[in-house]
């Protein structure tokens, strides 16, 4: 009798025993490897843009009907100050020796300029009274820069004069798509293709608005140097927005793994047209891996 009972229990103990090692056959046949991702910087946004001046103006455009021109004293992209007389204009029938005479004392006046000398400046204020007094009579006007700047004269027509503005920027478009990712004073990589040279800039300007019958946004950047008017500009924007692919988010939480193991991040990312983003505050950063099959993982591993 006892002998029997004996060989139930080690009958029961081996059936037992069995279905331990099928369990852990079973476990060990049923694990996932992980399949993860190594959160990267985004690539930087490249586009192109030209550079042009801030402000031009046409001088001919600004003056009175039927006046005439005199500026023989300055050239083709002569330099300009602010308040710096860059044209007479007269009126028809004017007497031309009295004309003459008010060049010849603006030319002395240019001279003088630079010399902060208290006698010098009481030559150019009696220079600026033997103007006055004669454009009052001949009905001859200064034109003064409006802003810092470079002239241009058409060779071909000397009355086309136009004033550049020595300040400049770097006009391109944003699309809509890429927008959120740049923002105002985003640092720039600049190089100008025609020369080759590299420098760096800042975003100065978005539009609130997009331009007229297009997705695009104006922006405007301005570079820490000084380029060709013109010239086509590559503009390298780095990306601060890091992209985080939809199989490694789960409900707004993503899973970081380290060392074999992976632990749940709550609020790391946020939806962006469609696209999950790493939040800027998140404790998640760039280099960090994230599990991309946590679906797949058997349930005591989650």
């Amino acid at each position: 009798m006892h002998k029997r009972i004996h060989l139930i229990e080690l009958l029961i103990i081996s059936i037992v025993a069995f279905a331990g090692v099928m369990v852990a056959i079973n476990n060990k046949s049923t694990k996932v490897a992980y399949q993860t991702y190594t959160i990267k910087k985004s690539p930087d946004l490249i586009l192109t843009g030209k550079v042009t001046p801030t402000k031009k103006v046409e001088i001919a455009k600004k003056l009175p009907v039927g006046t005439s021109l005199v500026y023989d004293s300055l050239a083709n992209n002569s330099f300009v100050r602010k308040g710096e007389c860059v044209a007479m204009y007269t009126y028809k029938h004017v007497d031309q020796n009295s004309s003459l005479k008010i060049q010849q004392l603006v030319n002395q006046r240019k001279e003088l300029n630079g010399d902060n000398s208290v006698d010098n400046q009481i030559k150019i204020n009696q220079i600026n009274q033997q103007i006055d007094s004669l454009a009052k009579k001949l009905y001859a006007h200064e034109y003064l820069a409006p802003f810092d700047g470079y002239l241009q004269i058409d060779p071909t027509d000397k009355e086309s004069v136009s004033l550049v503005s020595s300040s400049q920027v770097i006009k391109t478009g944003i699309s809509q798509y890429d927008l959120p990712t740049i923002s105002r004073n985003s640092d720039a990589k600049l190089l100008e293709e025609a020369t080759g040279k590299n420098t760096k800039g800042q975003v100065d300007y978005i539009s609130v608005l997009p331009e007229t019958g297009s997705s695009n946004y104006v922006m405007l950047l301005r570079a820490h140097q000084h380029l060709n008017y013109g010239n086509t500009i590559e503009i390298k924007l780095p990306v601060k927005q890091i992209l985080i692919p939809a199989k490694a988010v789960n409900h707004g939480s993503v899973y970081l793994v380290n060392r074999g193991k992976c632990h749940q991040v709550k609020d790391a990312v946020e939806k962006q047209n469609n696209d999950w983003v790493l939040k800027p505050d998140s404790s998640v950063k760039v280099g960090d891996k994230l599990l991309l099959n946590y679906k797949e993982l058997p349930k005591h591993e989650r």
